[in-house]
Parts: C-alpha cells; sequence; structure tokens
C-alpha cells in the first residue's frame, strides 16, 4: 500500500477510534486525527467525518474556537455530499460549541436546525441525541417546563436502543433538569444511575461533569460528606480527561464544603485553584461559580471587596442567561452588593484574581501568628 494509502487507512481507523479517545485522552485523538488529516488528501466523507470527530474532540478539551472551525467546515462538506445525517451532527455540534461559549441563542437555532435535518434523514438515535442537547440548554436556563419532556423522550429514545453511552448521557442531562427544577431527591436517583454508567464505561469527561453536579446536589440534600466525595470524582476525572471546567467546578463545589465547614484556609486554596483553570473569555460560566464563591469568602471574612466581586458575578450571570442553581440560591441570596465591574470577563478575572491571591497571603499570616501564639502559651504554662 502506498503512504497516501496508509494515510487514509490509518485515517479511517482513528477516526473510528473516536470515542476511544474522547472518554480517555481527547488531546491524544485529536492530534492523531490532525496528523492523519494532513498527511494525505481524504475523500470528501472521510475527510467530513475526520473533521467533525476533531471538533468533538477539540470541544472536550474546551478549545472552542478550533472547534467551531473544525466542525464549521464538516458541515460544509456534507452539504457538499447532500448528507443529511451529517449536516444534522455537524450543526449539533456546532450547538453544542455555541452552548458552551454562552451563545445560548445561537446554540438553540443550531440545535433546531440540526433536528430539522435529522428528521429528514430518519435517524431516532441522532434525534434524541440532540433533543438531549437542546433540552440540556434550556435545563441550564432553568426553563425546566421545556426541558424535561425533551429529556425522557431522549432518554425513552436511548433506551430502546443498544448503546449504553447514549443511555448515560441522557441520564446526566436528565440530572441536570431536575436539579435546576430543584427536585433534589430525583436528581440524585437519576444522577447515581448516570454516574454508575460513566464510571463503568471509563468515560471520564462525562464522569466528571455528573459528578460535580451531584456534588452540589448532595449539598443541597444537606449531606456534606458525600457531596465532597463526589466532588473528588470530579475533580480526578476532569484531570485525568484534561477538561478544565469540569477541574474548575469540582474545586468551587469543594470551596463552598470547606465555607459551610468554617475552614477559609482551604476554601480560599480551592477558589484559587479553581481560578488558576480558568480561560476567563471562553468559560465565562464557570467564572461565575468562582465569583461567588470568592465573594463569600471576602464576606465572610469582612472584606469590602465581597460587594463589587458580588455584583461583577450577577452582571454576567444576566448577560449569559445562566440562573443561580436553587442549591446556591440561599448563597447568593446573602451575599452583599456593591458596584459592578460590567461584563468583561477578562476584567473580572484579573480582580478575581488579586482578591484571592490576597486573602490567601492574610490567612496564611494569620494562622503563622496563631500558631506562633500557641507556641508562646504552650512554653509559658510549662514554666
Amino acid at each position: 500500500m502506498s503512504a497516501a494509502g496508509d494515510a487514509a487507512a490509518g485515517l479511517r481507523v482513528a477516526t473510528a477510534l473516536a470515542d476511544y479517545w474522547l472518554g480517555r485522552r481527547p488531546q491524544e485523538g485529536l492530534e492523531w486525527l490532525q496528523d492523519l488529516l494532513a498527511a494525505a488528501p481524504a475523500r470528501p466523507r472521510a475527510r467530513a467525518d475526520a473533521l467533525l470527530r476533531m471538533g468533538h474532540l477539540a470541544y472536550w478539551i474546551t478549545d472552542f474556537q478550533l472547534g467551531k472551525r473544525l466542525v464549521a467546515d464538516a458541515l460544509s462538506e456534507y452539504d457538499g455530499l447532500g448528507d443529511a445525517l451529517g449536516a444534522g451532527r455537524a450543526l449539533r455540534r456546532l450547538g453544542a460549541i455555541a452552548a458552551a461559549a454562552d451563545d445560548v441563542v445561537a446554540a438553540r437555532s443550531y440545535f433546531e436546525q440540526s433536528l430539522s435535518w435529522l428528521e429528514v434523514a430518519g435517524s431516532e438515535p441522532d434525534i434524541g441525541t440532540t433533543l438531549l442537547h437542546l433540552g440540556s440548554l434550556l435545563a441550564d436556563e432553568s426553563l425546566v417546563v421545556e426541558s424535561g419532556p425533551m429529556l425522557r423522550r431522549a432518554l425513552a429514545i436511548a433506551q430502546r436502543g443498544t448503546d449504553p453511552l447514549a443511555e448515560g448521557h441522557a441520564l446526566a442531562a436528565l440530572t441536570l433538569s431536575l436539579w435546576r427544577a430543584g427536585d433534589l431527591d430525583e436528581a440524585a436517583v437519576v444522577g447515581k444511575r448516570a454516574l454508575s454508567a460513566f464510571s463503568s464505561l471509563g468515560h471520564r469527561p462525562t464522569e466528571g461533569t455528573v459528578a460535580y453536579r451531584l456534588a452540589a446536589v448532595s449539598r443541597g440534600l444537606g449531606r456534606p460528606a458525600e457531596a465532597r466525595r463526589y466532588a473528588q470524582v470530579a475533580l480526578a476525572a476532569g484531570r485525568l480527561s484534561g477538561t478544565r471546567t469540569t477541574t474548575a467546578l469540582a474545586n468551587v463545589n469543594l470551596a463552598r464544603l470547606d465555607l459551610d465547614a468554617g475552614d477559609p484556609r482551604a476554601a480560599s486554596a480551592n477558589i484559587s485553584a479553581a481560578l488558576a483553570e480558568l480561560e476567563p473569555t471562553a468559560d465565562r460560566w464557570v467564572l461565575v461559580e468562582c465569583l461567588e464563591a470568592l465573594a463569600r469568602l471576602l464576606a465572610e471574612r469582612g472584606d469590602p471587596r465581597a460587594g463589587d466581586i458580588a455584583a461583577t458575578a450577577a452582571t454576567i450571570r444576566r448577560a449569559i442567561r445562566q440562573p443561580v442553581a436553587p442549591t446556591e440560591a440561599a448563597d447568593v441570596a446573602a451575599l452583599p452588593l456593591g458596584h459592578s465591574a460590567g461584563t468583561d470577563p477578562v476584567a473580572a478575572y484579573r480582580i478575581a484574581m488579586d482578591a484571592a491571591a490576597g486573602v490567601t497571603t492574610r490567612i496564611s499570616e494569620e494562622t503563622v501568628v496563631a500558631l506562633e501564639t500557641r507556641r508562646r502559651s504552650q512554653r509559658n504554662r510549662r514554666r
């Protein structure tokens, strides 16, 4: 076989292995596909399929600009082939990328276009997957009356099929909807089923997503030890899969639990770790969670910056149309509100990093002073 033939065969195999890489090492899979696609010209359908898979992998490592470009190229190839199924899948991935970048209007449009193409193609499993994405988008906006029926239909479609991964994704999305609706007991039950599915499949990216949702749900149910275990699962899964938003949200969940337990030092460390993971422009939906946790830490220490940081978080939340989850509503409602720095995520991020560094330094200094005071007291008692 020629070098070009070898590359074409390798591309087919690598494309087929994309689900394996997605669940374990998405960055590695993306690099293999990029190298193979560059090695030799591919037929239009093989090229389109590879580009779509590459876009999916880029999405999971949160390189949204690269993912959007790759999937748009795939969509163009599918359009040229008159492939309704491929076009529907590409539009769905563009919707997922838009949703991750907080462009909910574009995301909803892409998902609705995807459904139209998939109805033409007549692929029920793909229709279920797009319903899952659209239902999740609506759940994130707390539009649970609309999202619930979509997600239950997606789950029913998945259960009629033979793909355990599809059923797991439907359960994960339904967990989100139930959590956002405030039905925490049911969210805990469904979420545990989803987590078990992804753990058994070794699908680390979504295992982490479900685990950080369950951490929030368990905290809302007054189960701090269970919540901490879930947050640790999310942290490990995020690190293994290289998914920075999962790692950051795991740290935020741990910080909330630290604050509940009256441990500002641990909370400060976890908030700083969460902030260090972020790309503020791409991750605004996670940034607001970090800002609110930081504002709570500062407020509990009497730091006047708490109000400004809380107000900035509220401004960004409104801009990205992301309501506060019911499990965090009481924490956020208790925050003081000062002057917002606006919607610029980079400016907000810099303010947060400065405040987090400052409070960490002060807590460390206070800890040193407290230890020295204790040592003096112990020496005096010995005398």
